[in-house]
């Protein structure tokens, strides 16, 4: 487990100009800020953090607590997972525009995999304690991203149980 917090060495990204609306863009692609205004997606784009990683840096390690999600701004990681004879699993290789690690929005427990940058990577993060403020501060809004998480969460253990279903048809 790191000594140091996940959210710990972030700072806000810098949202000027072009870089603004990069940033913006990423935003609009990502379902956990579906059907939100420009007013809105540029609120959140406030309270964000950035961090940029080098090939073979960790992002956050298993059973690491979560902290937060994380939007790839650029470059690409690979989640995953040790398995009990050591070796790894890759679950997923994601690359610029795709999201991850939203279930720790709504609790700390520990991550279940890993994260590894595999290119130089920029990520920007959306950590619990941002949209706990968020929450305070716009209700409407910190009710409409937490719906989309709802519906996101919904949707993927939906697709998990069918998944779960389908192979333990194959097993007859």
């Amino acid at each position: 487990m790191s000594s140091v917090p996940e959210a710990a060495l972030w700072a806000p990204p810098v949202l000027a100009g072009s870089r603004k609306q990069d940033v913006l863009q990423v935003l609009e692609g990502v379902p956990l800020f579906a059907e939100l205004t420009a007013w809105q997606l540029r609120k959140v784009a406030r309270l964000l953090h950035e961090r940029t990683y080098q090939p073979g840096e960790v992002v956050f390690r298993e059973g690491d607590p979560g902290a937060g999600m994380y939007v790839l701004a650029r470059g690409a990681v690979r989640i995953v997972q040790r398995l009990p004879d050591g070796a790894e699993r890759e679950l997923a290789h994601l690359s610029a525009g795709h999201f991850f690690g939203e279930m720790a929005l709504l609790e700390s427990a520990p991550r279940s995999a890993s994260c590894v940058a595999v290119e130089p990577t920029t990520l920007l993060g959306f950590f619990e304690p941002d949209l706990e403020a968020l929450v305070e501060r716009d209700s409407r809004l910190g009710a409409r991203i937490l719906w989309n998480l709802a519906q996101l969460m919904a949707s993927r253990l939906r697709a998990t149980n069918e998944a779960a279903s389908a192979r333990a048809g194959e097993g007859r």
